[in-house]
């Protein structure tokens, strides 16, 4: 099997059947593969501008998405909080239970997905529109995914 693998991708091809380690896809035995995914992954900033694409093999974590965090900035606290929260819910399995019914469903299907699809994030970029140096839920799903460890934040009651 050769492999070529750069910061923007890999091309591999192999007599026998095998799979990329950057993109996780199964590549048949004589048949060229080329991906996108990134050896290291990282967040990328979603954006409006026009022409604006997403990387292929990137991956949109926004609140549209099954991956977006069910904690919204201003209604559940600070940037920082959310992520927070967001943090203890991925990693530690908590949920906020003081808020909405409808906000308790919401961190539910997110850890539903987490439990049962996060193997689909590992070796690809993720896509929010926090900005870059500010905290963002996606740079725990990037841990969390690439078995990277992430450090829960101390349980505090609410006032």
């Amino acid at each position: 099997m050769k492999i070529r693998a750069s910061y923007g991708g890999c091309s591999i091809f192999s007599t026998a059947p095998t799979r990329c380690p950057l993109c996780q896809a199964d590549v048949p035995a004589g048949v060229a593969h080329t991906c996108s995914a990134s050896p290291r992954p990282q967040r990328l900033q979603l954006s409006r501008r026009k022409g604006f694409r997403l990387p292929p093999g990137a991956v949109k974590v926004d609140r549209t998405t099954k991956w977006g965090n069910p904690f919204v900035v201003g209604e559940d606290g600070t940037r920082a909080e959310c992520v927070e929260l967001y943090t203890l819910l991925a990693a530690g399995g908590y949920l906020c239970v003081s808020k909405s019914e409808e906000r308790v469903e919401r961190q539910k299907r997110a850890l539903a997905a987490l439990r049962t699809d996060l193997e689909a994030l590992r070796g690809r970029d993720l896509a929010c529109w926090c900005t870059h140096g500010t905290p963002c839920h996606a740079d725990v799903l990037l841990a969390l995914a690439n078995g990277h460890p992430v450090t829960l934040p101390a349980v505090r009651p609410i006032a």
